[in-house]
């Protein structure tokens, strides 16, 4: 066999070898790095997007119910009782017929703090054709409060009101941390 032929079959010596094999590794570990920087990156932004979206679903609906009140009253005259207080907000409605003409009677809606839900009861008189709800509109709620406004903005007792201001906090554990985001909306009653 020829020597340059013998010098081609040769292998890579130990030296080339450790140091290829050092450089794989230092490569596939800042990769990892990278990866792993980049997931908890989508992990922690995910989570502000969805506090964002529960702030805002939360306001919407009631924005919308208030948008409907004719007044805020103080308590919910049937069983199960409920009161009005910075926590709890009980609207009263006005009824529609199946024609979606208001009729002359009252439903009533609530929306309460219970736990660190937000929930929305809707409890229509018996000649409304609204329909009953019952629905959890937020999760992880840590405050919430309602305050009451008269047309000028001045606070005034909430069966007074004209308009109503709602504080939500919603806060998430991103980790070990915890991430608030909060949602401030001030909304005028029908009071037709």
């Amino acid at each position: 066999m020829s020597k340059a032929r013998a010098d081609a079959l040769k292998g890579f010596t130990l030296p080339e070898v450790i140091v290829t094999t050092a450089v794989v590794v230092l490569v596939g570990s800042l990769l990892i790095t990278i990866l792993a920087n980049n997931t908890n990156l989508f992990y922690h932004q995910s989570v502000k997007v969805s506090e964002g979206l529960g702030t805002n679903d939360a306001t919407l609906s009631v924005r919308a119910k208030l948008k409907e009140a004719v007044a805020v009253t103080a308590s919910y005259p049937l069983e199960p009782t409920y009161f009005s207080d910075p926590t709890h907000l009980i609207l009263k409605l006005p009824s529609l017929d199946g024609t979606g003409t208001i009729n002359g009677s009252f439903d009533f809606c609530i929306f309460s703090k219970e736990g660190d839900k937000l929930r929305m009861q809707v409890f229509p008189d018996v000649s409304s054709q609204r329909k009953r709800e019952d629905q959890i509109i937020a999760f992880n709620i840590s405050n919430l409060l309602f305050e009451y406004f008269d047309k000028q903005g001045s606070p005034i007792d909430l069966t007074e009101s004209k308009k109503v201001r709602m504080t939500i906090t919603v806060e998430q554990n991103i980790g070990s941390k915890p991430q608030e985001h909060t949602a401030v909306s001030e909304v005028e009653l029908r009071n037709d």
